[in-house]
C-alpha cells in the first residue's frame, strides 16, 4: 500500500511472431505491434533454417541487441541456429522492428518469436534437458519470464512445454522448431517445467 517494491513487477505486455517464413534468403525483417515505453525489454527467440556457419547480425528498433544464448544444430554440410537476444527500449514506440543479415549463404527459413516485457532484465540463467518427460529446472532468483526453444528433426517429436504457451513451426529439410514460455509470479529461486516430448536440443533462458 505504500508502493514499496512497485517497480519490481514483471509483465508481458505483448508477444507474438515477428517473422515466420520458409523463404530462402540472406536478409530478413519483420515487425510486431506493441505499445512500448522507454525501459521496456524486447526479447526475441530467433530460429534459422539451414545455411552458413555464422550466426549473422541483428537489429532491434534501430539498435544492436544483447545476445544471451546461442546454439547450432548441424547437418552436413549446413547449420541451423537458435539465439535469444534482448534490447532495452530507449524511447516509446508502437511496434517492435527487427531485421537480420545472415551472411552470403541463403537461410532455408527464419522464425522469430518476440516478447515485450516491462520490469527489465536483471538476471539470466540457462539450462537444457533431453528425453521424454524430462524436467527442466531454471535458476531464476525470483519472478521471471522463462523462454525455451527446441530443435527436432521430425515433426512428430515436437516438444510440448508443460507450462506457459506453446508455438511450433516447420522449416523445410525436415527441420522443425518449437518455442514455449512461462511466467513465474512467485519469489522462488528456481522454476521447473516438464518437456513431455523430446526435441533434438532444448535450451531455456530466464528474465526477471
Amino acid at each position: 500500500s505504500d508502493l514499496a517494491g512497485a517497480s519490481a513487477g514483471l509483465t508481458v505486455k505483448a508477444s507474438g511472431y515477428i517473422i515466420c517464413t520458409s523463404t530462402n534468403n540472406t536478409t530478413y525483417s519483420g515487425s510486431l505491434s506493441a505499445s512500448i515505453v522507454s525501459g521496456d525489454t524486447i526479447i526475441i527467440a530467433k530460429n534459422t533454417g539451414y545455411g552458413s556457419y555464422t550466426y549473422g547480425t541483428d537489429t532491434i528498433n534501430g539498435g544492436t541487441p544483447t545476445y544471451h544464448i546461442s546454439n547450432r544444430a548441424w547437418s552436413s554440410p549446413l547449420y541451423s541456429h537458435f539465439r535469444i537476444m534482448s534490447r532495452v527500449a530507449t524511447a516509446s514506440a508502437s511496434s517492435v522492428s527487427w531485421s537480420c543479415n545472415e551472411g552470403s549463404n541463403n537461410r532455408a527459413a527464419m522464425i522469430c518469436y518476440c516478447w515485450v516485457v516491462s520490469g527489465g532484465v536483471s538476471y539470466e540463467d540457462s539450462s537444457s534437458v533431453y528425453g521424454n518427460g524430462a524436467t527442466m529446472t531454471v535458476d531464476t532468483g525470483g519472478p521471471a519470464l522463462i523462454i525455451g526453444t527446441a530443435y527436432t528433426w521430425r515433426q512428430y517429436s515436437m516438444p510440448i512445454w508443460g507450462s506457459g504457451a506453446d508455438y511450433g513451426s516447420d522449416c523445410d529439410r525436415d527441420y522443425h522448431v518449437s518455442t514455449g514460455w512461462a511466467l513465474q509470479t512467485d519469489s522462488s529461486s528456481t522454476y521447473s517445467m516438464t518437456v513431455t516430448r523430446t526435441g533434438s536440443a532444448n535450451r531455456v533462458t530466464s528474465f526477471t
